[in-house]
């Protein structure tokens, strides 16, 4: 899997200020995660609150599991979105980039599918 800021699939608006819409505008185009996202080791990442990170999932797809704050995840091809906590994980399928939008300071991991 690799890092990307670029969204082209369908992802559904959530909440009343458009939150989602504003979070792929913020991921348009190829470019690096964004401001203050810090890679820690291999598949752990911390973000800064309203920072945003995505993935292109490998074969076997991803999961990413929440080890601090509070996350929103989402896939172009699934119509759900995901608020992670601390504990909480979500395997997504190979298909659709992901993107993950940290609502809090937070830290995440991820590994294959």
């Amino acid at each position: 899997m690799s890092a990307y800021a670029g969204t082209r699939g369908r992802m559904r608006a959530a909440g009343a200020n458009g939150g989602l819409r504003s979070l792929l505008r913020r991921l348009g185009g190829w470019a690096r995660p964004g401001s203050g996202t810090r890679l820690v080791e291999t598949g752990a990442w911390e973000l800064p609150r309203d920072s945003t990170l995505g993935l292109r999932p490998g074969h076997g797809g991803v999961a990413v599991r929440c080890r601090e704050g509070t996350l929103l995840v989402t896939q172009a091809a699934d119509p759900l979105d995901h608020v992670l906590t601390p504990g909480d994980e979500v395997k997504l399928g190979r298909r659709g980039r992901v993107a993950i939008w940290a609502l809090s300071d937070a830290a995440l991991t991820t590994s294959g599918g």
